[in-house]
């Protein structure tokens, strides 16, 4: 299940991690082609982790993302060379456990960005993950990995100063407003989102499917009426429309 795929701290009382260049997984190493004249890197593919390399792909190349992960130290990641050393202990005198999926992330982007190589492994990262070696030949679904993706991002950053990092670059919030035709009495709703469901079937481009989202004005009637407070909570028609809020964590 998706749902398992990701587990920075699955090793019980594992409390250190010092990443080395190689993995735990026996491959049979080829020779590395250079860059060729796109000037980009791809990634290798583990068996069926294409999903997984194209959403890599698009958080290397959001500037928003990539920086703010980049800023962080080796201390803000507990990641010290010397394991002895007093200051990777906690102010209660606990270990620090290492950020693992952030500092595979960082070192991925890094040799993705200055090695003259066609394509980088992903291994490194996957292992941070908790994955097996069945869990990379799985083909899953890119929605969905995103979102858990995204929730073991801020799991690993907390208590660090990008702890906000994914909610900064990825979330924003929509008002639904809904008025009753009944007493005219105009209810709002907040939600927050992290992906739009737009209507792509007639559209000439998404930028038009996103601004249909917000200027489409739903009409409430019929089976689909409105249960309006202010009206004893009688069923009425209304109006329905979706508003974008700036981020909500501007």
């Amino acid at each position: 299940m998706l749902q398992d795929l990701f587990d920075e701290d699955r090793e019980d009382g594992d409390f250190s991690y010092f990443p080395s260049n190689t993995s735990s997984k026996s491959i049979i190493e080829k020779p590395i082609s250079p860059r060729n004249e796109t000037d980009l890197c791809g990634l290798q593919n583990q068996g069926a982790t294409c999903y997984l390399n194209a959403l890599i792909q698009t958080l290397l190349f959001t500037p928003d993302f990539r920086e703010p992960l980049f800023s962080l130290t080796a201390k803000d990641l507990n990641l010290l060379s010397n394991p002895n050393d007093s200051s990777q202990t906690s102010s209660s005198g606990s270990t620090l456990k290492v950020r693992k999926i952030i500092v595979e992330l960082q070192k991925l982007f890094a040799e993705m960005l200055l090695l003259n190589q066609q394509a980088c492994s992903s291994i490194r990262l996957t292992d941070s993950f908790g994955w097996q070696s069945n869990e990379t030949i799985d083909h899953q679904d890119v929605h969905e990995l995103n979102r858990l993706l995204f929730d073991a991002i801020q799991k690993s950053l907390q208590g660090t100063k990008q702890s906000n990092l994914i909610r900064s670059c990825y979330e924003g919030s929509t008002i639904n407003y809904t008025q009753c035709k009944q007493c005219q009495k105009i209810f709002k709703r907040i939600e927050d989102y992290q992906d739009l469901p737009l209507v792509v079937q007639d559209s000439p481009n998404l930028h038009t499917s996103l601004a249909n989202m917000f200027t489409y004005r739903e009409q409430l009637t019929g089976d689909n009426q409105y249960r309006c407070s202010s009206c004893d909570n009688r069923l009425c028609d209304a109006d329905k429309v979706n508003k974008k809020r700036n981020n909500i964590y501007d």
